[in-house]
């Protein structure tokens, strides 16, 4: 962590490389996020090939970052089925908000599977249920009830979500 506080990319890089030589898949992880986050050592083949290798290993830090790749289609290989494949996959390994709302939000959406809005807002009220203020979560739960006219719901939902952050949910708060 030294090398990226000092924004020391090759020594950071080198050891990374190290690490993840000796087939760690944390470190798989680490360096596949360098490489995927880092706009100094930008590559995205490289981080392909070291997230690949996480997420292969039961890596579910790993798993998410290689979903995300997926999702935006960071060089060039947008993919809903696997980003939507990866999310949950990690979210069976390890619950984190980041696995559980994607995995939610694609249930609901139909994106890269099938339409599943009941599980998916089961997993939105799981975040809130651990960590009751995700403006995000509040957000696309109060969307839901507010394109189904329930806006007792959702105002609620909005106010939550705006304090806490959330600039769509003010904007929508202050409809």
């Amino acid at each position: 962590l030294h090398y990226l506080r000092e924004k020391e990319w090759k020594q950071a890089e080198a050891w990374f490389l190290k690490a993840a030589e000796k087939g760690e898949p944390r470190a798989f992880n680490l360096i596949g996020s360098f490489y995927t986050f880092n706009r100094e050592v930008f590559d995205q083949e490289k981080a392909f090939y070291w997230l690949s290798k996480g997420a292969e290993l039961n890596n579910p830090a790993a798993q998410a970052n290689l979903a995300y790749l997926h999702e935006t289609g960071s060089g060039g290989i947008r993919d809903l089925k696997k980003a939507f494949y990866w999310y949950q996959k990690s979210l069976a390994l390890e619950w984190s908000i980041i696995s559980c709302y994607f995995t939610g939000l694609y249930c609901i959406h139909g994106c890269g599977t099938e339409k599943n809005t009941e599980r998916g807002l089961e997993l939105l009220n799981e975040i809130l249920e651990k960590k009751a203020d995700d403006p995000p979560s509040l957000y696309t739960i109060a969307m839901h009830h507010w394109r189904k006219q329930e806006y007792a719901e959702a105002y609620p939902l909005f106010m939550r979500a705006a304090k806490n952050g959330g600039m769509a949910a003010q904007y929508m708060t202050a409809l």
